[in-house]
């Protein structure tokens, strides 16, 4: 891509011709602040979640201790349980909360429910990448852990157990007692690998495990390979087993009589049918079950369906019927259904939609349609042939009738995480510093105060965000965000670090700009202390999800957003930086093979070569598969997900080629740190090795960064510290930064 402007006359230009840019203030801190420092984000806590005893006598809740504190260093998964602690807090008597076990420890403790009568607290805990779950009894304070490893499927959310008495629950054991890769949502644990490792080094005994497709798929059922699930006595901790099986999911009945749980097994898959990264267990089909919890008596509810999302399943209030959400097995994910299963008459049928088309939510978890029973009927989200607004209508026999939008489905307060009916409500609000108050609020009571967090946030100088409003190659509206340091303003541009993530929405990841409070290692604020601007471009996905050309245009879009940063006067065009991660990763290298305006690169976690990441095995695949089938991630990603290229490659190879960085390295000229953890479960780290080796045979400028034993994000302190040394070095040799640090 050849610019014909000089980046100084830019904004000039942009002037010229009237390009309107909405530039809204939307953050401002007191002068006088200090810098936000790697230390400020080791340092970030956080509050996950909480559940009030029913009886509304106390309050439990998580807290994510600092990275830096001892009790913090354990691996945080996607979820933040490996490193939670619990804390409980008395409504009755007040005072001040208390941790249920030892806070300073390094094990991490999940809250996984209360029982009815508020008797018995159930807890995961994490220690040594091992999972087990107990019960405490809060009258006395003892606790039990029970035998075998608790199963978990990533599913955005644990599944937690139910509770089917005071004193009895029902969750999944995985098989064999295996470490569920998932539950960290990271990679296998290092003790699970070491132990296979140094079997075969013994020569012992053999270390295989065996994958089989088509005809060979029964490989996959022996007895080591399947799951139970369980139900537990937590006063005893006497087990016994309701099913075997691979259990994703499962759902009590209003009378505590049943469950219905889904179960998963290796796919059939029909080539000519897409697969889609918003479904999971890609490489299983999930069939729904009916368990009687007492004679552990069991029917399928659905032999018709292909697949039966895990999340999308309920009891109507009765008990009655239970409703899903499912495919046919000649249907893709993009054409799945609600279904209805009839307990009285044993009927289960697809929900007649009329001519009604379901809203089926393709940009988030999961997909499918949005429902809910109103009494014994379900109520479904979706447009009619007369509008095209989407609304709540009923599913009749006969005819969809518009109806109010559920309770269910009405917006809540945004800060409530924890409510006991009327009665009392745990609220999180946050301050624009980042400050955050936990608070307990009650009708006609003053709030009180449980826990303030991130207090250091407030002595910080965050800079400034600013809207922009401008427009894409093709003139659509695009909003893009920049993140101004403190020093920055119109007489003293600074350099910038365009920090890309093509998304199905307009904004990138955020909706309101990027937080201060993101403990992740990719948190912008670190670059905006340092001295730099750092712009967060709108980068709709072109295209249909299966039809889209995911590298085309990618630099032309970029450089939109970058000319409406220019233009605030706040920015030196001349000194600019492009970086992201996982899809921002793919569109950094993208970039560069398309234009060589910026000056450095850091591409962390990314896919470079779609032929060879459709097929690769993802590190937490590598002990569940043999289980469940491979998961299919890269090949859904590629398909109907994020990437949307659609097609295999080996019906469409031009499509791949074409959309493969790696195959345009010879026109990159701009240095590139790539950075990847060797356990990666989402992007496996081959991808970083194929780009690298392509540039260092071409003796391009780049340097590799490999993290050992981290995953998708860098979760290890000193690693984090290693990262952000490294970058600001790169930049700072390459575009400068105006604030020394």
């Amino acid at each position: 891509m050849k610019f014909l402007l000089a980046p100084s006359r830019v904004c000039a230009v942009l002037r010229m011709f009237g390009l309107w840019l909405g530039l809204a203030p939307m953050l401002a801190q007191a002068e006088g602040g200090r810098a936000f420092t790697i230390d400020d984000l080791l340092n970030l806590e956080a509050i996950r979640g909480a559940q009030f005893d029913p009886l509304g006598r106390y309050v439990v809740y998580e807290y994510l201790p600092p990275r830096s504190d001892p009790s913090g260093r354990g691996r945080l998964n996607s979820h933040g349980e490996e490193q939670s602690k619990l804390f409980l807090y008395d409504v009755e008597k007040g005072g001040q909360p208390r941790p249920l076990f030892d806070a300073s420890g390094s094990d991490g403790y999940s809250l996984r429910g209360i029982s009815p009568d508020g008797g018995f607290i159930l807890y995961a805990r994490f220690s040594s990448d091992q999972l087990t779950y107990g019960a405490l009894e809060v009258a006395s304070g003892q606790r039990r852990e029970f035998r075998g490893t608790p199963d978990c499927h990533f599913t955005h959310a644990p599944q937690r157990p139910v509770w089917v008495s005071s004193r009895e629950v029902v969750y999944a054991l995985s098989p064999d007692g295996r470490q569920p890769a998932s539950c960290s949502g990271r990679a296998p644990s290092p003790s699970e690998l070491q132990r296979s490792w140094q079997t075969s080094y013994t020569g012992l005994d053999a270390t295989v495990s065996v994958l089989g497709s088509g005809s060979y798929k029964s490989v996959h059922d022996q007895p080591r390979n399947k799951g139970q699930l369980v139900l537990v006595n937590v006063l005893t901790g006497h087990t016994r087993t309701l099913a075997e099986g691979n259990f994703v999911s499962w759902f009590l009945s209003p009378d505590r009589n049943a469950v219905a749980a889904v179960r998963i097994q290796p796919a059939s898959l029909d080539g000519a049918i897409p697969i889609d990264e918003h479904t999971f267990a890609r490489g299983s089909n999930k069939q729904l079950m009916l368990y009687d919890v007492r004679s552990a008596q069991a029917r399928s509810i659905c032999d018709a369906c292909g697949d039966v999302a895990p999340t999308g399943v309920a009891w109507s209030a009765s008990g009655r019927r239970i409703g899903f959400v499912a495919r046919s097995a000649n249907a893709s994910w993009r054409e799945a259904g609600i279904w209805s299963f009839d307990g009285k008459s044993g009927v289960t049928r697809q929900v007649a939609t009329h001519d009604l088309k379901l809203s089926m939510h393709t940009t988030g978890y999961p997909l499918g349609p949005k429902w809910t029973w109103m009494g014994e009927q379900i109520a479904s989200l979706g447009t009619s042939t007369q509008s095209r607004e989407e609304r709540w209508y009923l599913l009749g026999d006969r005819a969809a009738k518009q109806v109010p939008s559920p309770p269910a489905a009405a917006p809540g307060s945004a800060n409530v995480i924890a409510a006991l009916d009327i009665r009392a409500q745990l609220t999180f609000s946050q301050e624009t510093s980042g400050v955050g108050t936990l608070a307990l609020t009650r009708p006609s009571q003053e709030p009180v105060t449980l826990v303030k967090v991130n207090q250091h946030l407030a002595e910080i100088d965050q800079g400034r965000l600013m809207r922009l409003e401008h427009r894409g190659p093709n003139g659509a509206a695009l909003v893009s965000w920049l993140l101004l340091p403190a020093s920055a303003n119109q007489h003293r541009p600074v350099p910038m670090v365009c920090d890309v993530y093509p998304s199905r929405n307009n904004q990138t990841n955020f909706t309101a700009g990027p937080s201060i409070t993101d403990r992740n290692d990719l948190n912008g604020y670190m670059l905006a202390s340092h001295g730099y601007a750092v712009l967060y471009p709108g980068m709709p996905l072109s295209g249909s999800e299966g039809q889209r050309e995911p590298a085309e245009g990618l630099a032309a879009l970029l450089m939109t957003a970058v000319d409406a940063a220019v233009a605030t006067g706040y920015v030196d065009g001349d000194n600019i930086a492009a970086q992201g991660q996982s899809n921002g990763g793919f569109a950094t290298i993208t970039i560069l093979t398309q234009t060589n305006r910026f000056k450095a690169a850091v591409a962390q976690a990314g896919i470079y070569d779609l032929f060879s990441a459709y097929g690769k095995f993802n590190a937490a695949e590598t002990v569940s598969a043999e289980a469940e089938g491979p998961a299919m991630n890269s090949a859904a990603w590629l398909e109907l997900g994020q990437a949307g290229v659609g097609g295999l490659p080996w019906e469409t190879p031009d499509r791949y080629l074409r959309n493969s960085p790696l195959l345009g390295v010879a026109r990159i000229e701009t240095p590139v740190m790539i950075v990847h953890g060797d356990r990666d479960p989402v992007t496996n780290i081959a991808q970083s090795e194929e780009l690298f080796t392509a540039l260092y045979r071409l003796n391009k400028p780049a340097v590799f960064v490999r993290y050992w034993g981290e995953g998708h994000l860098l979760f290890n302190p000193e690693n984090i510290r290693d990262k952000w040394r490294r970058v600001f070095k790169w930049y700072d040799s390459r575009i400068g930064a105006s604030l020394a640090h």
